[in-house]
């Protein structure tokens, strides 16, 4: 076990048992500073864009990408994950980075994706719809690509703009060598779910806020806008 200085000062804590189902929830991958990275940039360009906006995280893992969030959000994210060791790890990520009665500290509890009682039961204790879903490396295992994007589905609202800004997204980023095991799956299920997905250019991305360039390869992730049509 040993301790990672993350977003912004956020402190992660990682367990280095690598070989056990699940262990992906135990590690910060490359993705979720990427996507950690975006969501400065986008608080950047749109200040409010977060505000009292309600945030849920799939496949939380580590939980940095929802804690990244809480920074800009006045009401606390939703971070979850199916694996109850990884919902024990994002509890003592949270306490090394917030106070129990901190009004943004994020709430966890466990979601399977495609699950219609998981699902209900996250609807009746959260509400039916979120203005931003986020997630990061999270398209790997094949059985798990329809069950995602059919949560993704239920928890997003119809958006005609297609414009982040207007908020009921979904931001995936992903590892280019993840999404290619599983790329006609994926984006054959967007499409018959009726969902409407583009690429952001990561270019626009800065390198300066928390991460050194080296740590971030761009060129190899991809950064996805996904809407409900």
């Amino acid at each position: 076990m040993h301790d990672d200085l993350a977003a912004g000062g956020l402190f992660t804590d990682s367990r280095d048992n690598q070989h056990t189902l699940g262990a992906e929830g135990k590690l910060v991958w490359p993705a979720s500073e990427i996507l950690c990275q975006y969501i400065c940039h986008l608080s950047h360009t749109h200040p409010n864009l977060f505000r009292g906006k309600k945030i849920l995280e799939v496949g939380s893992g580590q939980g940095l990408v929802g804690m990244t969030a809480s920074l800009f959000s006045s009401s606390p994210p939703i971070l979850t994950d199916y694996d109850e060791d990884a919902i024990e790890l994002l509890e003592a990520n949270l306490s090394r980075n917030f106070k129990d009665d901190d009004a943004g500290r994020p709430i966890t509890t466990k979601l399977t994706w495609g699950d219609e009682k998981s699902m209900d039961d996250l609807s009746k204790k959260h509400g039916d719809h979120f203005d931003f879903i986020v997630g990061s490396d999270i398209v790997y295992y094949r059985t798990a690509v329809v069950p995602l994007l059919q949560t993704v589905r239920r928890f997003l609202t119809p958006q005609i703009t297609r414009k982040v800004e207007e908020g009921s997204v979904f931001i995936l980023c992903n590892q280019r060598a993840r999404l290619c095991v599983n790329h006609d799956l994926f984006f054959d299920t967007v499409k018959e779910l009726g969902l409407h997905i583009e690429e952001t250019n990561t270019s626009q991305i800065s390198l300066d806020s928390f991460l050194p360039p080296d740590k971030i390869p761009l060129e190899k992730t991809h950064l996805f806008l996904i809407f409900r049509q």
